[in-house]
């Protein structure tokens, strides 16, 4: 697991990244930046997202934007604790998915990690370290 100032970053094998945003962080371009290049050095694209919403945040509008026109994502599993947490992701789903990347909500990890999965084609396999 890798820290950066507002998140942890788990890569589960080299296609599937999870984060984890920090509880009552307001998400702006910058970090979005800073997450990404951190990714960049890891992993190649198209990347496999396990979007852990464990805690409460929020995204700033140019930071959703980045987020979801991002071509280096092909896939989002959203892993969602509260109806809330499904509610913000559901309407970030309907609204700034511009790029039409496969989306999906789910209400645990495991069910979450099991259709990203699948969609990449591989198993879990920690893969925290660069790559060769």
């Amino acid at each position: 697991m890798h820290r950066l100032s507002f998140c942890s970053i788990h890569l589960i094998s080299d296609k599937i990244v999870e984060v984890i945003f920090d509880s009552e962080v307001d998400i702006s371009l910058a970090m979005v930046n800073e997450c990404w290049d951190f990714i960049d050095k890891k992993m190649l694209p198209p990347i496999a997202v396990l979007l852990n919403k464990k805690h409460s945040y929020s995204y700033q509008f140019d930071a959703m934007l980045a987020f979801s026109e991002s071509t280096k994502i092909d896939c989002i599993a959203a892993v969602s604790y509260s109806e809330t947490s499904t509610s913000s992701a559901e309407y970030m789903k309907t609204a700034f998915n511009k790029s039409a990347k496969r989306i999906e909500i789910f209400s645990t990890r495991e069910a979450a990690l099991k259709w990203i999965e699948s969609v990449v084609g591989e198993g879990e396999r920690s893969v925290d370290s660069p790559l060769l």
